[in-house]
């Protein structure tokens, strides 16, 4: 019996089981594609209006500092001259006295003794696709807030944290206040690049109430700015099925009532906040919001 022939089709159901899927998976890569580049798009615009607000600051501190010097300048220039009458150079000198505050992202106060304290627990170090990496903008606003200190009539210094229950010994620039003199400011900024840089490896947690009650012991102190991504180590319980931490809304006020009860010398906390913990959950926010208007401080985030 003769063989049958067998019809071949190239564009049988294979082939088209082939096509299929080539075409599904470059779909996919298109979608994927797609994404990242709205993700890219979100970290560069974030990056851009960080910097835009630092920018800000400094023009803002730049103008500043040449109506203070004039207005010193004029000063000086009546007190030489016998005809300029008192009132007048008590009228420009609280027109100075006006000018001589920090004013920084929103944050403002006119107490003489700064303390900048920076959170360094690793929560810090982790990158987020939208958000620059927190270090970084640690570094840039701890830096840029210290170079904006009106002049030597204040006195600073800049403390890191970092670690479990059981506290090291935080990072300090200086064991007092020191002027704000053109030169340490210089030292403060060089200081806060290598304690970040040299504490932050240590991936530790976050024990702001140990930071607070440090920094509260330091003798003259006056007002605190707090840099923080997140909520403090008590406020926080591991979770047994993610293994993640999730906060405990009782313990944040828990954790402010304690504050207002250790800063009865009234010294003024102010919060900055940065990094993608503060915006994943706003039960950081709102405490931190609580925490600085608990010690009439100021709240700005980043």
């Amino acid at each position: 019996m003769a063989r049958q022939r067998r019809e071949i089709n190239i564009f049988n159901l294979s082939f088209l089981d082939v096509l299929s899927c080539g075409l599904g998976a470059v779909v996919v890569l298109f979608i994927l594609g797609f994404y990242n580049a709205r993700a890219y798009e979100e970290k560069v615009k974030d990056q851009k209006d960080f910097q835009d607000a630092l920018e800000d600051a400094r023009r803002g501190f730049q103008e500043k500092q040449k109506v203070t010097r004039r207005l010193k300048d004029f000063i000086a220039e009546l007190r030489r001259t016998s005809a300029a009458s008192l009132e007048k150079i008590e009228g420009l000198q609280r027109q100075v006295d006006s000018l001589q505050s920090i004013n920084f992202v929103g944050i403002r106060t006119e107490r003489r003794a700064i303390l900048v304290l920076m959170d360094l627990s690793g929560s810090m170090y982790q990158e987020d696709a939208n958000y620059a990496r927190s270090a970084d903008k640690l570094i840039a606003l701890s830096q840029a807030l210290v170079q904006s200190i009106p002049g030597e009539e204040f006195r600073f210094n800049v403390m890191g944290f970092w670690g479990g229950e059981s506290t090291v010994d935080f990072p300090i620039f200086q064991p007092g206040f020191v002027p704000a003199t053109p030169e340490n400011r210089e030292l403060g900024s060089a200081a806060i690049k290598r304690i970040v840089d040299e504490y932050g490896k240590k991936q530790g947690g976050t024990p702001t109430w140990e930071a607070l009650d440090r920094a509260l012991s330091m003798p003259g102190l006056e007002a605190v700015i707090l840099i923080t991504d997140g909520a403090p180590n008590e406020c926080l319980a591991r979770n047994a099925s993610t293994g993640k931490f999730d906060p405990i809304p009782p313990a944040f006020d828990t954790f402010r009532a304690k504050v207002r009860r250790r800063n009865s010398a009234g010294v003024e906390i102010h919060c900055i906040g940065v990094g993608k913990e503060l915006y994943g959950d706003p039960v950081f926010r709102r405490f931190l919001v609580g925490l600085s208007a608990d010690n009439r401080g100021g709240f700005a985030a980043f």
